[in-house]
């Protein structure tokens, strides 16, 4: 059996990594993972050749509510100074246990 969750994809500089886990805790989120992105959007090319320079792709699965209010939350403290880009999805999982209420 399958429950419905959001899954919270974010784009990121590197540089706020650690603030971004922080708010994730704050929000309840029990887990979440980081992996390196590279590309080119509004703000230019991110090669990740040094570490300034290096976008994380970070996602999470939560309930609706939380990703919602998280993904707000985070666009408006760092969306105007830093490169940030999010996206919500509908995401069916198995063993919901593991994602708690919020994470």
């Amino acid at each position: 059996m399958t429950t419905r969750k959001k899954l919270l994809t974010l784009i990121v500089e590197a540089a706020i990594e650690r603030q971004i886990a922080e708010e994730l805790g704050r929000a309840g989120v029990t887990g979440f993972t980081v992996v390196e992105a590279r590309g080119a959007g509004h703000r230019g090319q991110r090669r990740g050749d040094w570490d300034q320079n290096r976008n994380l792709r970070i996602e999470t699965i939560c309930d609706e509510a939380v990703a919602t209010e998280l993904a707000e939350r985070l666009l408006d403290r760092w969306g105007e100074n830093y490169a940030v880009v999010l996206w919500l999805q509908d995401v069916e999982v198995l063993r919901s246990s593991k994602f708690g209420s919020s994470g």
